[in-house]
């Protein structure tokens, strides 16, 4: 007995081929640093939606600073992110947010000079304790002298250049994390819409292959 299966079409796998490897390329163009790329001269381009990575450090094993763009700095909860995005765009995902504008570290403190928001406003790093503190009635957003408010002056809490976080504070204290970027999901995920629409496809003509005997 001879049994034959109709295999999907050599274009079908021209394809796919296609596919996968253009995949590898703009893999290797982004990790490069590339905001985008474009194929020819005034083709077609694809835009890596580059303005919402942020730089990850560690402060332990479950909370880190977020450095955005713009250089503003929050503190955030993380953990290991799910796959595939893990370990194909990074290793940590984001959590939530803990304290907004993270501006000073004192006495194991990280805390912002920018009471009220919708997050704590002081975080203890070894206690994991969280301090939420509302901005005084009739002050303007911004125009708080937090550190007179008496959540910051009981802990010595002073909103001076001497404890602001740094840039230079941050490399030389803090471990650098691989958080998934937003622009490394996005373009991913829709390679993996394409490619699984792609193997749809070839399953289709797997099914109606016909077996000769």
């Amino acid at each position: 007995m001879k049994v034959r299966t109709r295999r999907p079409p050599s274009w079908w796998v021209v394809v796919m081929a296609l596919l996968a490897i253009l995949w590898i390329a703009v893999t290797v163009v982004y990790r490069q640093g590339e905001s985008g790329v474009r194929i020819g001269r005034g083709g077609a381009g694809i835009s890596f939606e580059r303005q919402n990575d942020h730089a990850l450090f560690a402060v332990d094993e479950r909370v880190a600073l977020l450095v955005s763009q713009d250089g503003s700095v929050s503190l955030v909860e993380y953990g290991r992110g799910t796959f595939p995005f893990c370990p194909l765009c990074g290793i940590e995902e984001l959590r939530g947010s803990i304290v907004n504008l993270a501006h000073y570290y004192k006495d194991g403190w990280i805390y912002t000079d920018h009471p009220g928001g919708p997050f704590a406003e002081l975080y203890h790093v070894a206690s994991g304790e969280r301090v939420d503190v509302p901005r005084p009635a009739g002050a303007a957003p911004g125009k708080t002298d937090a550190g007179a408010l008496p959540e910051y002056a009981s802990r010595g809490l002073t909103i001076d250049a001497d404890h602001r976080i740094t840039p230079a504070f941050i490399q030389e204290r803090f471990q650098l994390l691989s958080p998934i970027q937003e622009s490394c999901v996005i373009f991913n995920a829709a390679f993996m819409l394409l490619g699984a629409a792609w193997i749809a496809i070839g399953l289709v003509f797997l099914i109606r292959g016909r077996i000769a005997r």
